[in-house]
């Protein structure tokens, strides 16, 4: 009967000493880009239904803010030693993207709101989102 050769307590020490560590926080760098981002977001979204943009120019919006959405998520998905995604994490993605449909029924349909608050606040639901699930990322 064989058994597994014993190893000896410091190798096996180092071995747990160079293990990923899945509890590395966001660099300054990233936060700093996921500000900027959440910026762009909400002003790109807000801009263009104030301005009332033609339905190609709010399509091209549309599908950059989702892109941005969703880049977040792969970056995140693709970052060596981060931890996996929580439920709620995955909720708030989920629901970032889904609240995009807001910002859309207006800038593909003309439906929505009309005033400038009805454009902030619809602008603010995506984005708040993203905000919420970039944070919660963001921590140890």
């Amino acid at each position: 009967m064989m058994h597994a050769p014993q190893s000896d307590p410091q190798a096996q020490l180092a071995a747990v000493d160079a293990a990923p560590d899945l509890r590395r926080s966001a660099s300054g760098r990233e936060r700093t880009a996921g500000v900027v981002s959440l910026v762009v977001l909400y002003g790109m979204l807000y801009a263009a239904m104030a301005a009332r943009v033609s339905v190609w120019v709010g399509l091209a919006v549309y599908v950059v803010a989702f892109a941005m959405v969703l880049a977040w998520r792969s970056h995140h998905l693709d970052a060596a030693r981060r931890r996996p995604h929580t439920r709620v994490e995955n909720g708030l993605q989920f629901l970032a993207a889904v609240y995009l449909a807001f910002p859309a029924s207006t800038l593909l349909f003309g439906e929505g709101p009309r005033s400038t608050a009805g454009h902030l606040v619809t602008a603010a639901i995506p984005t708040v989102l993203t905000g919420a699930y970039l944070v919660s990322r963001w921590r140890k």
